[in-house]
């Protein structure tokens, strides 16, 4: 992906002439526009990096427990002869 990134991002579609702030800001309001407008949403999700984290670590845990508990109960079952 990060390879093709870059590529990604180029259009055949002929540039438009719009105001560009390289060299002084614009006088036009500042949005975000362009062919995805029709598929943007209003809202998206946001997690913390500290709760991401948290939940990793809790699901890590979690899977390590029930893989646990899955061997044991497999194992646990079988009689020393």
């Amino acid at each position: 992906m990060a390879a093709s990134a870059y590529d990604a991002q180029q259009s055949e579609e002929p540039h438009r002439r719009r105001p560009d702030n390289l060299f002084t800001p614009t006088v036009a309001h500042h949005t975000a526009h362009g062919r995805f407008d029709d598929r943007a949403r209003e809202r998206g999700l946001v997690v913390s990096s500290t709760t991401l984290r948290r939940g990793t670590v809790a699901g890590g845990a979690l899977m390590t427990f029930l893989i646990g508990a899955c061997v044991g109960a497999l194992l646990g079952g079988r009689e020393a002869h």
